[in-house]
């Protein structure tokens, strides 16, 4: 069995030990949007996305959280790169920015009243853009119809008139001049389903969520670097013959 020197062994160890996967833990956040459908369980999650580093409340399927609102909630929502879902805020625009890669929105309210999704690619724009989703009659293309899902309220998403506040963390959605519309709109304080039904129950929230494409997180193997007395044999693609690494442990014995 042909040997390879200790050298080739330091560099194909390494490349086995990179091979570990993020986990969205703080030492190994997620580098990809899309890594967050592996998930296995709801939690704050840590992300590293071209340079930009935040963390954020993720729910199982892959739902990173925007920003949540509760009912009390008074003024703008806190721009943040560490959220969760106890304490209202949202996402900084840097953070925002980098949120490119989603492609279904998700809108929903802890009492279970309201939780719809929206695949249009104009809305993860105003996202990314921290921009109003719903301000103006010309933003009905991206929402009315195309927010589907639990609506127990037969809320609205279209606007009949202009609104006076912008900015995602002042106004999410303000159904103007339609009463039976969401008017979201920290701004004023205000966090309705529906505007005609009123405020949303005392403790329960608006959660705003994006989700991207799948992207695989494959485990690396664990390897024991403990010094060992017996031979050890690395081989590739399963043969015995295929490839030998041979080093000295720290304690003289040999591997090979």
């Amino acid at each position: 069995m042909r040997s390879i020197g200790p050298l080739l062994f330091a560099f194909i160890f390494g490349f086995i030990t990179l091979s570990n996967a993020q986990n969205g833990s703080a030492g190994q956040p997620f580098t990809s949007l899309g890594q967050a459908q592996n998930v296995a369980s709801d939690g704050v999650y840590y992300f590293s996305l071209s340079g930009t580093n935040f963390s954020t409340y993720v729910r199982v399927g892959g739902w990173v959280q925007v920003a949540i609102d509760f009912e009390s909630g008074v003024g703008n929502l806190p721009q943040s790169n560490a959220l969760n879902n106890t304490v209202r805020g949202i996402l900084t625009p840097t953070a925002l920015s980098k949120l490119g890669s989603a492609t279904v929105t998700r809108l929903l309210t802890s009492n279970g009243q309201l939780d719809v999704q929206n695949s249009m690619p104009g809305i993860v724009t105003r996202i990314v853009n921290n921009q109003t989703l719903l301000a103006i009659p010309a933003d009905n293309t991206d929402n009315g119809t195309n927010w589907t899902g639990t609506n127990t309220l037969a809320t609205q998403f279209t606007n009949y008139g202009n609104t006076t506040a912008y900015g995602l963390h002042s106004n999410f959605f303000h159904a103007g001049n339609n009463g039976d519309g969401i008017h979201w709109i920290p701004f004023f304080n205000m966090q309705q389903i529906k505007n005609s039904a009123g405020e949303i129950p005392n403790g329960a929230y608006f959660q705003l969520l994006v989700r991207a494409p799948m992207v695989a997180v494959v485990m690396g193997p664990t390897i024991n670097t403990q010094p060992s007395t017996t031979a050890q044999n690395l081989c590739i693609n399963g043969t015995a013959n295929a490839l030998s690494v041979s080093a000295a442990s720290p304690n003289g014995s040999t591997i090979t």
